[in-house]
């Protein structure tokens, strides 16, 4: 397809066949280990680079996967066509868009993810310039080289002997990259390869996953701290060096029966040893304090200390200690001298002692690198967890997590939920595994407070047992297993949602079924007192009852069966209390619930269960169990229930007292219409007698666009005397655009091969087929194929397909190969493909049937406004002599987005006497944001003295362009523009050239530009180049400013 992104432009739905950017191609659907990214080279397709040369296999997408599990695989593509092509973009440029595409595209937990790039030819360089600039370690410094040497181009095998991975493929430039099938020899050796990359990309992500590059900002932040460095004073020649053999005593074992008195020796006599000895092999947290008058010696005794703990240290290898220090010493600095200097030292030497675990923590994970992804992040969640980390502590921890996920999960719960003081954690931990969306940290944390075990009447009380967790504290204890994003609370990892509804190891710690917690919690929330009288501002509700939103929408779909009310009478209460409609509390929720808008609503609680669709209070109400709430259903309760495509339809319908219910002809057709095929099954095994096969019926089951084959096969198997095939069937059958199992395509053939004596291929059923927007061109093609002679293409059907923004391209080239001398085109035929559709459809009925195609002033207008000059060209070269070059054609060409210039000289070339440049041309040139300045500068060099120079055409420039056309406009008809109070305050608002502009009218014009009030306030008020404006207003006229009131208004609203 050719450029559709202005074909789009009125369409819900954009076209792309270029995939310029990342597209994603192949994802595992259990857990990726690797990215894969393919980069075509000079000229090549984003996709068709891959493709098999002798069909449609895509070797990324249909082979590598399966020879490479657990992958995903991303295409980039950039624009390198090499005709026509104006881009001015360096290999920098073009490396910095794909680093910076790739960056935003791998967030969140695909940002820690090995990726392997494919690249094809110049695909590669890009790659390689990608990773210069990811990494700022590499730089292009060397000695210039040619790029393809005479050795590397000549050679047969091997041109780098030293580089293991440089592989001969015997194939061509292109076939590099393109396999004909799994079994080819050069496939083969590249999937090997890449197997080998991506088993060793997961040995190494254990030692990457815990290395963060800081940015040159945090870089810069962090050097800062340490500034002057911590040592600097302990290695000067500002602190004294002790005497030989002193304060030794204070380090050295006693010897035995010996006693040392420090206090009558030794010039420090409030220091004993047995103080340093107690505070040095203390395991908690204390403070040795030494006090004395100045220069008795303080630091060097502290420097002596230092020294004997470092070396404890290093002779000790399994001693957990970090040692930190700092002096604060009148030889220092003043400013160095504080509280601030003190902390800037210690978070410096933490951070250090911080780097030398992670470096232990890797290597010791190292030693795992057989395990998964997920294990490593879940043990290095289990690490980060630890309180005052050791490395005893790590190696415990890597050591005892057990290599089945399963059994891990099943120890970090063990040691998180042990008693029954922890039952809140386990109440949080069933919210967010059983949540059926995820809960905000605060929602959370109002669920968490309701416990089973009390009774709540106000919000206040609940208060009283919510926990104030902030995100870090939430991380320490819950890490492990559960996330905070965006405010929201996730599971790591699916496999832990997995392992609680495979295990239920929360049950003996919730009061109640953990899948029932959330049920609790938002029943008793919702009969809270707060909710008694309704709330008028839904902000203001949700911003003090944060967990009411999902309590509304959610409450009964966290209870499953009838027996899970029976079982806890808490439930019955509550329903008392929240689902009768005339209940304030049933109105709030209501109210605030998703579906709210579908319907009024309900007026008895029988009409809440089939509007809500909540299958278990409908069996309760059928039932007529004491459950706190009454209500039966009333006899037309069926048609309700049919509308809804839930589960309340098949509770009533099995239901014992079903008989009651009547069955009318509107309910078996929106059951045949819209529900599921189940669903028909069991009304007609409930209640066949009652149930007519009308025309209606049959005609929306054809159109059920998810089960029509199957209900069609049923109807067919069950009931097949009732069933007439009429057109109107036949209609929707082939308009039925579920492109599945289930499409217009099946459910035709089904027809066809069962009744197909009755099927009557009318020009209705043909039209139906040319709108099917997915499923069409199967439609049409199984129509002719099967009753080609019956298939009449008449001018509605090609105006159908003409209207088919999605597959129409697909029906109208169809029809023009199968039956070309049947379609009728006709002008509006013509125009609606020319409108809609790409040059390849216009360019083949040209082709096809250009004798039949009406030229007109409306069709030709419509192609020079959306294609390119290849398509003109070929209409003028078939068909010159009935295109006529109007003013209307002219002011189409100047607003094509993407080819305005080209076309317009081409109209020029082929058509100059014919093309007049009236004011409305330039107009539309001048609304044309992509090509505009290119037709512009077209028209004044080509035509000028025919541009029509207005007051308002150059008003319009100076919004609109740059210097560069105001240059031209001056240098040519300069003469002709006035440079008017309009005309600056127009080029003063130019966000992106204003500057310039005023510049050059001051150079080039300055005793005509006047700088009013106007101008002044426009400049104040340019959101991109206001100050510079304002700056050189003030240089070059500052007698003429006046700082009005407006102005300062314009300044102060400028963002």
């Amino acid at each position: 397809m050719k450029r559709l992104r202005i074909a789009g432009a009125s369409l819900p739905y954009r076209f792309d066949d270029k995939f310029h950017g990342i597209t994603p191609l192949y994802e595992a659907s259990k857990d990726v280990d690797v990215d894969v990214i393919a980069v075509p080279g000079l000229g090549g397709h984003t996709i068709g680079s891959w493709k098999s040369p002798s069909g449609n296999d895509v070797w990324l997408r249909d082979y590598l996967p399966d020879d490479v599990p657990n992958i995903r695989v991303l295409l980039y593509g950039y624009d390198t066509s090499l005709l026509r092509n104006k881009s001015k973009d360096s290999i920098e440029d073009l490396g910095r868009r794909f680093l910076e595409l790739i960056q935003a595209f791998r967030t969140d937990n695909a940002s820690r993810r090995p990726v392997i790039f494919i690249g094809h030819s110049l695909g590669g360089l890009l790659i390689k310039e990608a990773l210069l600039q990811r990494d700022r370690t590499l730089a292009k410094t060397g000695p210039q080289k040619y790029m393809v040497t005479e050795k590397s181009a000549t050679n047969i095998g091997l041109t780098a002997t030293a580089d293991e991975y440089n592989i001969s493929l015997n194939t061509d430039h292109s076939g590099l990259v393109k396999y004909k099938s799994k079994s080819q020899d050069e496939y083969i050796i590249v999937k090997e390869k890449l197997k080998k990359f991506v088993a060793q990309a997961k040995r190494d992500v254990g030692k990457r996953v815990i290395e963060e590059d800081l940015t040159p900002e945090q870089e810069r932040l962090w050097s800062s701290l340490n500034q002057p460095p911590y040592t600097s004073f302990r290695h000067s020649s500002k602190i004294a060096k002790r005497e030989e053999g002193t304060l030794e005593w204070l380090v050295q074992e006693t010897s035995a029966g010996g006693n040392h008195d420090s206090s009558s020796e030794h010039e420090l006599p409030r220091l004993r040893k047995e103080d340093f000895t107690s505070w040095r092999d203390s395991d908690k947290s204390e403070v040795l304090l030494i006090t004395a008058p100045p220069g008795r010696g303080k630091s060097v005794l502290s420097n002596f200390v230092l020294g004997y703990l470092e070396r404890k240290k290093s002779q000790t290898p399994s001693l957990s200690t970090k040692i930190i220090y700092y002096f604060c010493n009148i030889k220092n600095d003043e400013a160095s001298r504080n509280a601030n200097s003190i902390l800037r030292a210690l978070i410096v030497q933490l951070w250090e002692g911080f780097n030398d675990m992670r470096e232990f923590i890797r290597d010791q994970l190292f030693q795992q690198a057989e395990n998964s992804f997920l294990w490593l992040e879940v043990v290095i969640r289990r690490i980060i967890a630890i309180d005052m980390p050791t490395e005893r502590k790590i190696k415990t921890i890597i050591r005892k997590s057990p290599q089945d996920l399963d059994k891990l999960y099943q120890e970090i719960i063990q040691c998180l939920i042990q008693e029954d003081e922890d039952k809140d954690k386990a109440r949080l931990l069933a919210c967010v595994i059983y949540a059926r969306r995820p809960l905000t940290l605060r929602a959370l944390q109002d669920a968490v407070a309701i416990n089973p075990m009390e009774r709540y009447t106000k919000y206040e009380q609940c208060k009283q047992d919510k926990s104030s967790l902030t995100p870090n504290e939430f991380y320490q204890i819950f890490g492990t297993l559960l996330d905070v994003a965006e405010d929201k609370v996730y599971c790591i990892h699916q496999s832990v949602k997995d392992y609680f509804q495979r295990y239920n190891p929360l049950k003996h710690f919730t009061d109640l079924d953990p899948r029932l917690v959330l049920a609790h919690a938002s029943m008793a929330y919702i009969s809270l007192e707060d909710f008694e009288h309704p709330w008028q501002n839904r902000e203001m509700l949700w911003h003090n009852f944060p967990f009411f939103e999902y309590a509304a929408n959610y409450w009964y779909s966290h209870i499953e069966t009838a027996a899970d009310v029976r079982c806890y009478l808490a439930f019955q209460d509550f329903l008392k209390e929240m689902v009768p409609p005339v209940v304030c509390k049933a109105q709030v929720w209501m109210s605030e619930h998703r579906y709210s808008r579908f319907y009024s609503h309900p007026s008895r609680v029988s009409e809440v269960a089939i509007c809500f669709d909540i299958g278990w209070l409908t069996e309760l109400l059928l039932n007529r169990e004491p459950c706190g709430i009454a209500d039966d259903f009333e006899k037309d309760c069926l048609s309700l229930a049919a509308k809804q495509k839930g589960v309340v339809l098949e509770v009533l319908l099995k239901h014992e007292r079903n008989i009651k219910f009547a069955i009318t002809d509107d309910i078996v057709r929106d059951i045949a219409r819209t529900h599921h095929c189940t669903t028909m099954t069991l009304l007609l095994d409930r209640r066949g007698a009652d149930v007519q096969i009308t025309e209606g019926v049959v005609q929306a089951a054809a159109g059920n666009d998810g089960s029509g084959k199957e209900i069609i096969t049923l109807l067919l198997d069950r009931r097949g005397a009732d069933i007439q095939i009429i057109e109107k069937v036949v209609q929707a059958a082939a308009g039925n655009n579920w492109r599945g199992k289930e499409s217009g395509e099946e459910i035709i053939t089904l027809l066809l091969d069962r009744r197909g004596a009755d099927v009557q291929i009318t020009e209705k059923v043909v039209q139906a087929a040319a709108r099917n927007y997915k499923s069409g061109k199967e439609v049409i093609t199984l129509l002719l194929n099967r009753r080609g002679a019956d298939v009449q293409i008449t001018e509605k059907v090609v105006q159908a397909a003409a209207r088919n923004s999605r597959s129409g391209k697909e029906i109208i080239t169809l029809l023009l190969d199968r039956r070309g001398a049947d379609v009728q085109i006709t002008e509006g035929v013509v125009k609606r493909i020319a409108e809609y559709f790409d040059q390849e459809v216009i360019t083949l009925l040209l082709d096809r049937r250009g004798a039949d195609v009406q030229i007109t002033e409306r069709v030709v207008k419509q192609i020079v406004k959306r294609f390119d000059q290849e398509v003109i060209t070929f209409l003028l070269d078939r068909r010159g002599a009935d295109v006529q070059i109007t003013e209307k054609v002219v002011q189409a060409a100047a607003r094509n987005y993407e080819s305005g210039g080209e076309i317009i000289t081409l109209l020029l070339d082929r058509r100059g006497a014919d093309v007049q440049i009236t004011e409305k041309v330039v107009q539309a040139a001048i609304g044309n944001k992509w090509s505009g300045k290119e037709v512009i500068t077209l028209l004044l060099d080509r035509r000028g003295a025919d541009v029509q120079i207005t007051e308002g055409v150059v008003k319009r420039i100076a919004e609109c362009f740059d210097q560069e056309v105001i240059t031209l406009l001056l240098d040519r008809r300069g003469a002709d523009v006035q440079i008017t109070e309009e005309l600056v305050e127009a080029a003063a608002e130019n966000s992106i050239s204003g500057k310039e502009i005023i510049t050059l009218l001051l150079d080039r014009r300055g005793a005509d530009v006047q700088i009013t009030e106007k101008v002044v306030q426009a400049a104040a008020g340019n959101n991109s180049s206001g100050k510079e404006i304002i700056t050189l207003l003030l240089d070059r006229r500052g007698a003429d400013i006046q700082i009005t009131e407006k102005v300062v208004q314009a300044a102060a609203g400028n963002n």
